[in-house]
């Protein structure tokens, strides 16, 4: 162990580097409306970013964390060099993105590096597969999902003689995304590890979009 001090060492010298370019790509994400409507000036903004970011896993879970670092890569791949290297190819990902304009989740860069350097070490065994049943489970909910969706919002769509096809496609699209989470909610359907990574980068944008359409035609109507 006392041979891999100093690589450690290095490692949190990373995790914190890590962390840095993290905030050059996210920080404006989530300053970007307060600052514009000159609610906030940008230095009070990025500061309480700053001290939500640092309170949020005190506060709530660390269930990300465990879900990334137990559930994606088999234990016996991840060695220091294997994590220390899974964080640099993730630093110069974000890094290269940031510097290019280009939007990137510094949680999904992480889950990569981590994949690539468990593999490199022990091969495809290294990635922990999701469980066919489960599979199955999300397929079958998400046909369901998608079908209630886009007949409900077909017709709701219909009614107002508008294109119905578009409505179907949309409602499609919003009935997959909703039905999956609120199984996940109910306790209906167990999702976890790689799958549920993989799920989430299609439905979040998708339930944000949703989210906000509806919120906004809610406060436009009252107000």
């Amino acid at each position: 162990m006392i041979g891999f001090e100093p690589l450690i060492l290095f490692g949190i010298i990373l995790a914190l580097a890590l962390n840095f370019v993290n905030g050059l790509n996210d920080a404006s994400h989530s300053i970007a409306t307060v600052v514009a409507t000159k609610a906030l000036s940008p230095a009070k903004a990025v500061f309480f970013t700053a001290l939500c970011n640092l309170i949020g896993p005190f506060l709530f879970t660390t269930a990300v964390a465990a879900t990334i670092g137990t559930a994606i890569v088999a234990s016996d791949a991840l060695t220091p060099l294997s994590i220390v290297v899974a964080m640099g190819a993730a630093i110069i990902l974000v890094f290269v993105a940031t510097r290019s304009g280009i939007p990137i989740s510094s949680s999904h860069a992480m889950v990569g590096g981590l994949l690539g350097a468990g593999i490199a070490v022990t091969g495809m065994s290294a990635v922990i597969l999701p469980a066919w049943t489960g599979v199955m489970e999300v397929l079958v909910y998400g046909i369901a999902g998608a079908l209630i969706g886009a007949v409900a919002l077909g017709l709701f769509v219909a009614s107002f003689h508008e294109d119905a096809r578009f409505g179907a496609m949309l409602g499609a699209l919003c009935g997959v995304s909703l039905v999956i989470p609120v199984m996940m909610v109910l306790g209906l359907i167990q999702i976890g590890g790689l799958l549920a990574i993989v799920l989430f980068i299609f439905i979040s944008p998708v339930l944000g979009m949703a989210g906000a359409f509806v919120f906004d035609v809610f406060i436009s109507h009252l107000f």
